[in-house]
């Protein structure tokens, strides 16, 4: 969780501010994004590497090298 703040030193026409905001609203959606993608994939390989009712790490994770 994070909080994506801007400012400005001097008065600055509304239009370019507008578009600084949507700039950083997407690079905020694009790390959101990410965040995402890494939590689902450390999940994806907890569930292949481990059973799924006991939790305990199953063949695949004794295997590996």
């Amino acid at each position: 969780m994070g909080v994506v703040t801007a400012s400005w030193e001097h008065r600055v026409d509304p239009v370019a501010r507008d578009q600084a905001v949507v700039r950083i609203t997407g690079v905020a959606d694009h790390g959101s994004i990410a965040l995402q993608n890494a939590r689902l994939l450390a999940t994806v390989r907890h569930q292949s590497m481990h059973d799924a009712l006991t939790g305990l790490p199953n063949r695949v994770l004794f295997t590996q090298e």
